[in-house]
């Protein structure tokens, strides 16, 4: 074993890391909210006014409604049991020149 020759030598100290220390966390306070007495007249809501964009939802609908009711009288013109014309006869006939026996 080694020992020290005098007692006024001391070993050397490795210096130590240091270990972060812990982030405290702050606690919040929760205060809770003053009661508030409720009115014994009843809630009347007023109804917003009418904007741009529903306007333009109603344009939008009378549109798609008046071009539905034109395709139906524009279809409606035609009849229901009607061929197309300028269409040739498609029955195909077949010529063989073998016999059959």
């Amino acid at each position: 074993m080694l020992r020290r020759n005098s007692t006024k030598e001391k070993p050397a100290k490795v210096p130590k890391e240091k270990a972060p220390k812990p982030v405290k966390e702050k606690k919040v306070k929760i205060s809770k909210a003053p009661k508030v007495k409720v009115a014994k007249t009843p809630v009347v809501k007023v109804k917003r006014k009418t904007d741009i964009y529903t306007l333009m939802l109603l344009v939008a609908f009378l549109a798609v409604l008046t071009a539905c009711v034109m395709l139906y009288l524009d279809l409606a013109s035609y009849g229901t049991n009607r061929k197309p014309s300028g269409v040739r006869n498609t029955e195909v006939t077949v010529v063989t020149t073998q016999t059959i026996v």
